[in-house]
């Protein structure tokens, strides 16, 4: 696909990432603690990693009492293993924790959720222990309601508690024999052999199809031989929220109209009378053919990856410095006037 299909592309062509809806058997590679873990699974005959909240999971803190041990009991189930044989004598070290994940070749059943409703950027997920299986989710807040009874009965007796602690479908058309070679390679991965899934360190044109405040906006761009659509978060400054106004939408309209490709500069973008309407901008950057150019970064505050946009590349040919400022120090000068 050429970057002339990618200047004609809009928002509505190209649905946003997400996993939400999608439902899979994963391998759980890593147990964070009792509520957060990585799974990895094949999505488009790729395999992915990625980091996990369980939905409806309230685990304690691994820093508070019985921390490890619902790690533990959630890594024990998540290997397949019965939850009323689970010893609640003993924690298990980090190494013997992923140790026993890594020499273990069982697969749970995930529906997901989107991660964009998540702070730290995790994916809400359901486990079962099979497409109609039991909810692994389930299993681990008992765990966690039984431990809190037995707390607060014991409550003052620390030796009595602590022995007591002791779509999206997935649309790959695959042969049953196929997904039958990709679980059997799936249950033999470990959290060593595949990267935790991000777009950082990925440079490529991309549109820009929505702005939805100054600093935030969503990209389409080209990846896997595929059109990919991400809502992103520039780098390096923090705009004021749309219903600070007029700054709010001052600074939106002015972004949009750098990742369209106008001028830096116009004093038009800081009178209040000429603010565009909603109808207005997203005609503009859906007319618009204009591409921009990102380099994308870590993962930032409700999953939404880091970007730096310039409006040409940042690298001349001839040079290893940057030759252009970069959209984001464009808005960063911008939003300093309207303070």
């Amino acid at each position: 696909m050429s970057l002339d299909e990618l200047k004609k592309v809009t928002k509505e062509d190209v649905k946003r990432f997400t996993l939400n809806g999608l439902k899979t058997k994963v391998k759980v590679v890593k147990v964070h603690d009792g509520d957060s873990c990585h799974l990895a699974f094949y999505r488009n005959e790729e395999l992915v990693r990625f980091r996990c909240r369980l939905e409806d999971v309230n685990a304690p803190e691994l820093d508070k009492p019985n921390g490890e041990l619902v790690r533990d009991f959630l890594a024990w189930v998540c290997m397949g293993d019965d939850p009323d044989e689970f010893d609640d004598t003993e924690i298990w070290d980090k190494k013997e924790l992923q140790e026993n994940l890594d020499e273990s070749q069982n697969l749970v059943y995930a529906t997901f959720g989107d991660f964009y409703d998540d702070p730290r950027g995790r994916v809400p997920v359901a486990l079962k222990t099979s497409p109609r299986g039991k909810s692994i989710n389930k299993m681990v807040s008992d765990f966690i309601d039984r431990l809190d009874y037995i707390s607060e009965e014991f409550q003052g007796d620390q030796t009595a508690v602590a022995n007591s602690n002791s779509s999206l479908e997935l649309k790959c058309h695959k042969s049953a024999e196929m997904s039958s070679l990709y679980n059997q390679y799936l249950k033999k991965l470990t959290h060593e052999h595949v990267r935790r899934f991000t777009l950082q360190g990925i440079e490529a044109y991309t549109k820009v199809v929505s702005v939805y405040d100054g600093d935030t906006c969503d990209v389409i761009f080209h990846h896997n031989e595929d059109f990919v659509r991400y809502k992103c978060r520039l780098l390096g400054y923090d705009a004021p929220e749309l219903d600070d106004e007029p700054s709010g939408e001052l600074a939106r309209d002015y972004l949009a109209h750098l990742c369209a490709g106008g001028e830096p500069g116009g004093s038009q973008f800081l009178d209040v009378n000429q603010i565009w309407t909603k109808q207005k901008l997203q005609q503009l950057l859906n007319n618009n053919e204009n591409l921009v150019y990102a380099t994308f970064g870590k993962q930032g505050k409700y999953g939404r990856p880091l970007v730096t946009l310039y409006q040409t590349p940042p690298r001349s040919t001839y040079a290893r410095r940057a030759t252009t400022q970069s959209i984001n120090d464009m808005m960063k000068n911008f939003v300093e006037k309207l303070e």
